[in-house]
This record gives structure tokens, C-alpha cells and sequence, in this order.
């Protein structure tokens, strides 16, 4: 699984257009322990600003901890809140990634989180995602019933239209069938389910 996340950040890094992002601000919601943020630390521009949000404090200062220890010193700020209510004025990321932060928050919520944070986000805008998608349900799967709109691929990218993205690139991986869990610390895949990762490069307009 660890092999699958790096290929994903892989991907969204190349997607990740350095030389035209000075001066914007980037939001990465569920930023846990920040595998994305720690991939494109050294390429940020000195005018860029980059919210780090999660609901884990602990996330946060060791993410923090270890972005100190290197050379470079771009412009994070971190908050530990609960999504979606955040400290921000509207319309003010110009950015918004996605690796797993809306999967994760899934897990426990309704709501589709792009959706429910659209309101800080510029009407023209970039997004960049990695979401985790179910092409089946397994008999032992943990996402119970009302969750799992989220993690079909169909609805995810219904909901991503109706935000009025235009989906610039899309990648979908080979489905995944699950003989054996990962272990304790991926137990959204347990056996019997059929997962697969779906990205996308977005864009719209205002």
C-alpha cells in the first residue's frame, strides 16, 4: 500500500504547475502527517501560503517538527479544527488538495467535503484529488451505508462538475480485489472489497 501511495503522490506532484502558482494560496484538507506537503516543500514559491488542516493536533506539530529540520522555510500555516467550520474568509484559496482528505472524512460524515468547504474557495480555481473508491463493497467492508455515496466513483465525480470543475486530467488505477487486509493501519481494505484510487487534476474558471 505504502508503493501505491507514493505512485499517487507521484502523479499529483507532475500535475502540480509550480511556475504559475507564485502568489497563490493552497488549502489540504485532512493534511495529517503531510506525505503531499513534504513532496513539493522545497518547489513552493516564497509568496505561496499553505493551510495544513486537520483535526489532529499531534498531526500537526509533527508535521511542523519535521518541516523545521530542513533548509527551506515556506509560508505554512497550520490549523487543527474540525472540517468543515474553519477559521478562513470566503473566497480566499486559490488551491485546494486533495490526497485523501475527503475519503478520509467520509469514513465518519455525509457530506461531500469539496462541497462543503466551496465557500472558501476563488471561483476560479484549481483542485487537485486522490480519492479512495469502492468499485465493490466487501461483506466485511467498515464504511457503513450512509458513507458510502463518497466512495463511488461516479458520485465523486458527479459532485466534482456540480462544483463546476472542468476535469482537466483524470487517472483511474487497475481495481484492487483485497484477499488479505492491509494491516491496522489501512483498515478501510479489508477482504472481499474491490478498491481502486481515482484522480483528477480540476480547474474552473469563475
Amino acid at each position: 500500500y505504502i508503493d501505491i501511495l507514493y505512485q499517487k503522490l507521484e502523479w499529483l506532484q507532475r500535475q502540480f504547475d509550480f511556475e504559475n502558482i507564485k502568489g497563490k494560496i493552497v488549502m489540504e484538507p485532512g493534511s495529517g502527517y503531510g506525505f503531499f506537503l513534504r513532496q513539493i516543500y522545497n518547489e513552493l514559491s516564497d509568496d505561496n501560503i499553505y493551510f495544513c488542516v486537520d483535526k489532529n493536533p499531534y498531526a500537526n506539530i509533527y508535521l511542523k517538527q519535521l518541516l523545521e529540520m530542513t533548509d527551506r522555510n515556506a509560508k505554512i500555516i497550520f490549523i487543527t479544527a474540525d472540517l468543515p467550520e474553519l477559521p478562513l474568509r470566503p473566497n480566499v484559496v486559490d488551491i485546494l488538495v486533495d490526497f485523501t482528505g475527503t475519503s478520509s472524512y467520509s469514513f465518519e460524515n455525509e457530506g461531500f467535503l469539496p462541497s462543503l468547504l466551496d465557500k472558501y474557495i476563488k471561483k476560479q480555481a484549481i483542485m487537485l484529488a486522490t480519492y479512495i473508491i469502492y468499485h465493490k463493497f466487501g461483506p466485511n467492508n467498515i464504511v457503513t451505508e450512509p458513507y458510502r455515496d463518497n466512495f463511488r466513483y461516479n458520485n465523486v465525480r458527479q459532485n466534482l462538475l456540480e462544483l463546476e470543475y472542468e476535469l482537466e486530467k483524470e487517472n483511474k488505477d487497475k481495481i484492487e480485489k483485497v484477499k488479505e487486509g492491509y494491516g491496522k493501519y489501512e483498515e478501510f481494505a479489508q477482504p472481499g472489497d474491490q478498491i481502486h484510487a481515482y484522480q483528477v487534476l480540476a480547474k474552473r474558471w469563475g
